[in-house]
């Protein structure tokens, strides 16, 4: 009994956690502000560092080209970090600035862009935007963040809204899909109204250039975006939310390439967990600031799907706790329950809803896949706390989704 009891206590933590996290969320469900169109055209540059990409990258490029935004206020940038492929080829036919990295002693796409920024003469910049080579890009992602810039002009970086441009290819990337749809919805968006710091993704960001210029690129983990986000927001910066700039990125098809990139993941947050957290936790204790509080969540969550993880985990043996005669133990398995229930509506129901703005049930299917995705889960999880020293080693994600921009405006308005 005593057992049961120990885990009642980290669920009732973890439950805390989820219920804070479910008020801000509710803020998703508001509908968001219009951003009014301007024609002050700020000058960006978009860097795009890759890895053997020759598969992919063309058509990220063409959807870049075809910005409806003056091609004279961006230039797109290639930075090719040890392709041994025609990355560097299949770039320069498109008519991009190209870099060519080759410094064997760090690899990966942190150390990539921390080159690539220093090559690059961003004082001839307004922002900096980052995307990786398996992206897809919405036409209007560039006018969106300008418009963004106007309303907000002393913003230093911004997340734009990530899509999966394969969800159809396999459950585990469906699973991705209704994933992101909750995190755009009810993370990100609920956030940025609640008048939060957001997490920057990695892609599908900006950066503006004087934010550059006073922080630098300094991070030294596998996740150089979250790194990043918590030394902005640590610093007193607000990491705003633009949910009509949209970048479809390819998400892991089969279970063997989800589980090393999430071993990624989670070795990169326990780093920056055990850089930052505390300090986030001691700074909201200390100044009683919702916002420090909020990155210390994010952190130990580990990760922001962690706690929909437990959820499923936890509440299937919690419920035997009802042969018990134990009215305490019973009482943590109905709430926990419920909230597992609760939890499974925003992700299958509500968050797919808002998506294609009508409602739909077709993803409640997903459910007995994420419990047993969650089990999977937790190996990589454990994993990363033994290996989190290990910042250095770069597990590329294979990308071979050759969707183009054309095919991806078709399939938007087929669902209209």
């Amino acid at each position: 009994m005593s057992f049961l009891y120990v885990i009642a206590g980290v669920l009732i933590f973890i439950w805390l956690i989820w219920i804070y996290q479910m008020i801000i969320g509710l803020w998703g469900l508001t509908s968001p502000n219009l951003l009014q169109g301007t024609n002050n055209f700020r000058k960006f540059a978009i860097l795009i560092p890759a890895h053997n990409e020759e598969k992919v990258i063309g058509n990220l490029i063409n959807s870049l080209i075809a910005q409806a935004y003056p091609k004279d206020m961006y230039e797109i940038i290639v930075s090719c970090d040890h392709c041994s492929d025609d990355t560097a080829n299949v770039s320069r036919e498109l008519g991009v600035k190209v870099l060519e990295r080759e410094n064997k002693a760090t690899k990966g796409k942190t150390w990539n862009v921390q080159w690539a920024l220093s090559k690059i003469n961003i004082h001839k910049f307004d922002a900096v935007l980052f995307f990786d080579a398996d992206n897809i890009v919405d036409r209007h992602f560039l006018s969106k963040m300008n418009d963004l810039l106007e309303c907000h002009p002393n913003v230093q970086a911004i997340q734009g809204y990530l899509e999966t441009k394969n969800s159809n290819d396999s459950w585990i990337s469906q699973l991705y899909a209704v994933t992101y749809w909750f995190q755009n919805r009810f993370w990100s968006y609920a956030r940025s109204k609640a008048g939060l710091s957001v997490m920057l993704g990695g892609t599908g960001m900006l950066i503006t250039s004087n934010c550059l210029k006073e922080y630098g690129w300094r991070q030294q983990s596998l996740v150089e975006d979250l790194e990043l986000s918590a030394q902005l927001i640590l610093s007193g910066e607000r990491i705003y939310y633009n949910l009509d700039a949209i970048t479809y990125d390819e998400k892991p098809i089969d279970a063997r390439s989800s589980r090393k990139q999430r071993s990624r993941w989670l070795q990169g947050i326990v780093w920056v967990f055990r850089k930052f957290g505390f300090t986030a936790l001691k700074k909201a204790l200390m100044e009683w600031n919702l916002q420090y509080l909020d990155l210390f969540f994010t952190l130990i969550s580990p990760g922001k799907t962690a706690v929909i993880y437990s959820l499923t985990i936890f509440s299937i043996p919690l419920f035997l706790t009802f042969f018990f005669d134990v009215f305490f133990l019973k009482f943590i398995s109905f709430i926990w329950i419920s909230t597992a229930i609760i939890q499974s509506l925003f992700i299958f129901v509500i968050s797919p809803s808002f998506r294609f703005k009508k409602i739909t049930f077709k993803y409640v299917s997903l459910f007995p896949h994420i419990i047993w995705y969650s089990i999977k889960w937790l190996p990589a999880f454990l994993k990363s706390i033994w290996s989190w020293k290990n910042q250095k080693t770069w597990v590329k994600t294979e990308h071979v989704s050759n969707i183009t921009i054309e095919e991806i405006d078709d399939q938007k308005e087929s669902a209209v």
